[in-house]
């Protein structure tokens, strides 16, 4: 197989990704078929996604990644739980206030110190992770500590934390609706990831849309093709897995010569039985 150096041009995603998402997607709307003539039927329910795993994990220092998505896969009355400063609360909560983005929105402010004392079990903890789909934090708290805090419970499953300036009520709906719009992957300790790209409520052109945002803008510019072991697509409702591979994308490099010696590397000769013996 050939193999790519770090001078290769920008990647194309082939059409092996968007082929399995169509068939992924085409599948859960197959065993979801009964359950769609319900008028309870709830599509962002059957969830999509990318399911990356690494011979090569990025470095531990590596900061996180916050990528935009071509499509939000958030519901508009996503419920929000944000972690403040303490002596922040009453400020946010001000700020707030008259603010139709968070009109009638489920939303929790929850000082550090009071995470720590009244979150301090297991099951509170489970609780909150599952009540809220949406976290962010206040710029001024410690992103470090703060997972430290939230612990195995948050962090054993993809968790997305994102950043919010508490200056001003513009300054927190902005980064409120940015949030909605992204996914932001952690990369200490990870050998594997979990991605959200979207549910049922999106066509699969837009899965794979989101699916290509994430691995060119998220994925690729801090681990390379050379560090991806696997890539997968899966649907959660029912656990099945689509697999393909990381070099399967290769063959469609834009722009790649067949004389690029630069970007490609030989294979290694394979040790065989025509190899002569030294007598």
């Amino acid at each position: 197989m050939t193999r790519l150096n770090k001078k290769t041009p920008k990647l194309a995603m082939g059409s092996d990704l968007k082929k399995a998402l169509q068939a992924i997607r085409l599948y859960t709307s197959g065993k979801s078929e009964s359950k769609q003539q319900s008028s309870s039927y709830d599509a962002s329910a059957d969830k999509f996604e990318l399911f990356l795993t690494y011979n090569m994990p990025p470095a531990d220092e590596c900061e996180p990644t916050t990528v935009v998505l071509p499509h939000r896969k958030r519901q508009p009355d996503t419920a929000v739980c944000i972690f403040v400063a303490d002596g922040k609360k009453e400020e946010l909560k001000k700020l707030i206030a008259a603010s139709p983005v968070f009109k009638d929105r489920s939303t929790k402010i929850i000082e550090i110190h009071k995470f720590r004392k009244d979150y301090d079990s297991l099951e509170r903890r489970k609780q909150l992770r599952t009540n809220y789909s949406l976290f962010l934090m206040d710029s001024e708290v410690n992103r470090r500590v703060l997972l430290t805090l939230l612990g195995k419970v948050f962090l054993e499953r993809h968790f997305e934390l994102f950043p919010v300036q508490i200056n001003t009520i513009e300054s927190v709906e902005a980064d409120f609706q940015k949030a909605m719009q992204s996914i932001c992957i952690n990369w200490k300790g990870k050998i594997m990831h979990n991605i959200q790209i979207g549910s049922m409520m999106h066509s699969a052109d837009e899965l794979y849309e989101n699916a290509v945002a994430i691995l060119q803008e998220g994925v690729l510019p801090k681990c390379p093709w050379s560090a991806i072991e696997s890539i997968m697509v899966g649907e959660l409702r029912y656990k099945t897995r689509l697999f393909v591979y990381a070099h399967d994308y290769l063959a469609e490099i834009k722009d790649l010569p067949t004389e690029d010696t630069d970007s490609i590397i030989p294979p290694k000769k394979k040790k065989g039985s025509a190899t002569k013996r030294k007598v």
